[in-house]
C-alpha cells in the first residue's frame, strides 16, 4: 500500500469514526432531552401554559449545556481560562437538576415494574385460591344437580325438587361469578408490560435494584447519560479540531 493509499484509508476511517460518534452524541442528547422533558411535562400538569413553558425551558437548558462544555474546552485550550472555566461552571451547575429529573423518571419506571411484579404475585395467589373455590363450587353444583334429579325421579318435581333446583342454579351462578373473576385477573395481568417486569426481576437478582437500592440503578443511568451528553460532543469537536 502506497503512502497516498494509506492516507486515504486513514481519512475514510476518521470520517466514519466522526459520523458514528456524531450519531451517538445526537442520540444521547436526544434521550436526555426527552427524559427531562417528560419530567417537566408531568410537573406542569396543573396549568397547560405552565406545562408547555416549563417543558420548553428544560429542553432549552439541555440543549445549551453541551454547548457550554464545548465553549469551555475550546476557550480553555486557547489560553482563555477565565472564559472557559465560566462556561464549564455554568454547564456543571445546571447538571444536578438534569440528573435529578432523569433519575426521577427512570426510578418511576423501575418502581412501576416492581409494582407490577408485586401485583402479579398477589394476583397469582388470589387466582389460585379462586380456582380452588371454583372447583369446590363445581363439585357442589354436581351434588346439588344429582340431588335435584334424584328427587324428581323419586317423587316427582314437587316443592322439594324445586328447592333443590333453586339451590343448584344458585351454586352454578356462584361458580360462574368466581370464573369471571379468574378471567378478569388474567386479562389484567396480560395488559401489563412483561418486559419491564422481567427487567426489574433481573436487576433485583443482580443486586442493582430493590431492598433499599431503588435509587442506585436509575442514578447510575442518569449520570451516564449526563456525562455522555455533556462531554461527548465536546470531545468529538475537540478531536476534529486537532
Amino acid at each position: 500500500m502506497t503512502w497516498f493509499q494509506k492516507a486515504g484509508a486513514d481519512a475514510w476511517a476518521e470520517y466514519f469514526r466522526l459520523v458514528a460518534g456524531s450519531v451517538a452524541c445526537v442520540g444521547l442528547i436526544s434521550a436526555l432531552i426527552g427524559l427531562n422533558a417528560s419530567f417537566a411535562w408531568e410537573l406542569g400538569r396543573e396549568a397547560a401554559q405552565f406545562q408547555i413553558l416549563f417543558t420548553m425551558g428544560v429542553m432549552a437548558i439541555d440543549m445549551m449545556r453541551p454547548g457550554f462544555v464545548m465553549m469551555g474546552l475550546y476557550f480553555g485550550g486557547r489560553g482563555h481560562l477565565a472564559t472557559g472555566g465560566l462556561a464549564l461552571s455554568i454547564a456543571l451547575a445546571l447538571s444536578p437538576v438534569s440528573v435529578r429529573s432523569t433519575t426521577s423518571i427512570l426510578s418511576a419506571s423501575f418502581l412501576l415494574g416492581a409494582e407490577i411484579n408485586s401485583d402479579a404475585e398477589t394476583r397469582a395467589q388470589t387466582r389460585e385460591a379462586l380456582r380452588v373455590q371454583h372447583q369446590n363450587l363445581l363439585q357442589r353444583a354436581a351434588r346439588d344437580e344429582a340431588a335435584w334429579r334424584q328427587e324428581c325421579a323419586r317423587g316427582g318435581c314437587g316443592p322439594v325438587a324445586s328447592e333443590l333446583e333453586a339451590q343448584f342454579q344458585l351454586t352454578v351462578a356462584d361458580a360462574q361469578e368466581v370464573l369471571d373473576r379468574i378471567v378478569s385477573l388474567t386479562e389484567v395481568e396480560e395488559g401489563n408490560s412483561e418486559l419491564l417486569a422481567r427487567m426489574v426481576t433481573t436487576f433485583e437478582s443482580l443486586g442493582l435494584f430493590g431492598a433499599g437500592r431503588q435509587i442506585l440503578l436509575p442514578l447510575f443511568l442518569a449520570i451516564s447519560l449526563e456525562l455522555g451528553a455533556l462531554f461527548g460532543p465536546a470531545l468529538l469537536l475537540r478531536r476534529r479540531a486537532c
